[in-house]
């Protein structure tokens, strides 16, 4: 998987159905880390007939009218962590001080009231000069999937955004995220180790890159620029949270949570440990430890060991 490709299917971490099952299988234990990627809604910036979705005060209630805990716990069986940053909390460049959006829906009626969005006709979806605050967003036609699209759904129309699930194929979801044919989609990535923003989020990868969303700030791409060609450590860092700091201001995506892995091993296996991983074979990280527990064997008193040489 290259960096930042889109991914409609399953995350890392498995089918949630098979991990209910392993779930209930005896002598069967579980154990959870976090994983390489995220669960992120594009947002198609570049489409006209959307104007609402260039206006930074509309993306940010969008991310406020979402409770990503409730959805992650209720469709995801809690298998999942809430997203703040498109940078993984697992590498050395994560902002542990980047703005993080809570659950508050009434900040974000606030925002929308400020913005000029309105509910003009008493329908519970708000408009402005005949444009009604209304889009369709795609994913693809995975159960868990759908859940997520159809629970944010229901809590955008809580704010008064209109929002239309459509479901597709793996392949065809695929394809209309790299063709920009969409208003929003919900989508999955995989990530590396490379904390590089610049494929996914540099404003000349909005066209036939990777950055889907099309987003454009000339702050964030000299931030991104100079981080490609400073040698500078500090510098790194401080160019790489000056990034996440504006993509947590503009929001031109809205970050959903980071996948969990959720490994079985047998019961009798001890010492196992799992730990954030940027791979699946990183849960053999210690596996120099685990072993199998034996059980004790009773020596009676006239069975030691004769160690004389006769």
């Amino acid at each position: 998987m290259v960096r930042g490709e889109a991914m409609a299917g399953p995350m890392i971490g498995g089918n949630l159905r098979c991990l209910l099952k392993l779930a209930g299988t005896p002598h069967l234990q579980l154990y959870s880390a976090q994983a390489p990627g995220y669960g992120i809604v594009f947002l198609n910036l570049k489409r006209e007939s959307l104007p609402f979705l260039q206006v930074k005060e509309v993306r940010q209630a969008l991310l406020y009218g979402l409770d990503r805990q409730e959805l992650i716990d209720d469709v995801l069986e809690g298998q999942g962590l809430v997203a703040d940053s498109p940078v993984l909390p697992i590498l050395w460049a994560y902002d542990p001080a980047v703005r993080h959006y809570s659950y508050d829906p009434e900040r974000a009626i606030g925002l929308l009231d400020a913005a000029g969005w309105m509910d003009s006709d008493g329908d519970r979806v708000r408009d402005r000069e005949g444009v009604t605050l209304a889009f369709t967003l795609l994913t693809t036609d995975e159960p868990a999937m759908v859940g997520l699209a159809e629970g944010m759904a229901a809590q955008w129309l809580n704010i008064g955004v209109r929002v239309r699930v459509r479901t597709v194929s793996t392949e065809v979801a695929n394809n209309f995220v790299r063709n920009r044919d969409f208003d929003a989609a919900l989508v999955r990535m995989a990530l590396t180790a490379d904390p590089d923003p610049y494929p996914l989020w540099h404003s000349t990868q909005a066209e036939a890159g990777q950055n889907y969303a099309g987003f454009d700030n000339e702050e964030a791409d000299l931030a991104m620029e100079e981080a490609r060609l400073t040698a500078d450590p500090e510098r790194l860092l401080e160019l790489y949270h000056t990034f996440q700091q504006i993509f947590a201001e503009e929001v031109p995506a809205l970050l959903i949570h980071h996948p969990v892995y959720t490994y079985a091993v047998h019961d009798s296996v001890r010492e196992v440990q799992l730990s954030p991983m940027l791979h699946t074979s990183q849960r053999f990280r210690n596996i120099q430890s685990w072993y199998v527990q034996a059980e004790g064997v009773v020596v009676n008193e006239g069975s030691s060991l004769d160690k004389s040489d006769e």
